[in-house]
């Protein structure tokens, strides 16, 4: 097997499971082959608490066994995406609690020489968010939340703040969501946006312009991907998990999920 070129870290909750089968083929364009894909993600994941959504329980980022699974391998050219920081807030979590668990994934990754890039929350979209609409999507997405609009959007301002003072802090990129990303849900960016996203985060960390032949990703390829099952999991009760990587694509980029 080829050694990976290049190690991509990605740390997220559901804008990196929707976005998965997109950007790993970006990431195949725009990096020498193969990469060696390590991601904590999932809809509705925490950065610091074990997260439920529909039966299915992950660990927190920071507990699950992608850590671990860093430590362990050769140190090579590697980066990181770290986003969708605002789920936390739903779930309860103070501002600076949830700035505290960005805090100590950035440090791992450092000390693992991994180049991080954070993201912002999308305050310029939330701004437009009337109550209504805020019930309605705390209602489908948290519904054991009773949080206000007025206490989220308050608390929102606060992790913000301390997420660009982090970046300032650790010389870490710090990158800004658009508004026009997002349509009525103001936290999962459009499809046909998703590659505009991809492009903005990374800005500045990549080696080199996207490869002309670059092939979209055959359907069954990315229905695949979004079966693999995660190194631990719990659904309706049974626990879950398979050894990582989980999956091979043709080029031997290998694909890890915890």
């Amino acid at each position: 097997m080829t050694q990976p070129t290049h190690r991509i870290i990605l740390l997220g909750a559901s804008n990196l499971a929707r976005g998965i089968t997109s950007l790993v083929p970006w990431l195949q364009a725009h990096f020498s082959n193969p990469l060696a894909v390590l991601a904590a993600l999932g809809h509705g994941r925490s950065y610091g608490m074990t997260s439920s959504l529909l039966g299915r329980e992950l660990p927190g980022i920071l507990d699950c066994g992608l850590w671990s699974a860093l430590a362990r391998l050769e140190r090579r050219p590697a980066v990181a995406l770290v986003t969708d920081v605002g789920n936390d807030l739903l779930y309860g979590a103070s501002p600076a609690e949830i700035a505290g668990w960005v805090e100590q994934c950035l440090e791992r990754l450092q000390t693992c020489n991994v180049q991080p890039v954070l993201t912002e929350l999308p305050l310029e979209r939330l701004s437009y968010l009337q109550p209504w609409q805020f019930r309605l999507f705390r209602t489908f997405f948290y519904p054991t939340s009773r949080l206000s609009f007025a206490v989220v959007m308050e608390q929102a301002e606060q992790l913000n703040q301390r997420l660009v003072e982090l970046a300032t802090r650790q010389g870490i990129l710090l990158q800004q969501p658009q508004a026009d990303w997002y349509g009525i849900d103001p936290i999962h960016i459009r499809r046909r946006y998703l590659e505009t996203a991809w492009q903005t985060y990374f800005a500045g960390l990549l080696p080199h312009p996207a490869s002309e032949s670059r092939q979209p990703m055959p359907w069954r390829q990315r229905l695949s991907i979004r079966l693999l099952v995660p190194e631990q999991r719990r659904v309706l009760g049974f626990q879950q998990g398979r050894p990582q990587p989980a999956c091979q694509l043709p080029d031997e980029t290998t694909l890890a999920f915890f």
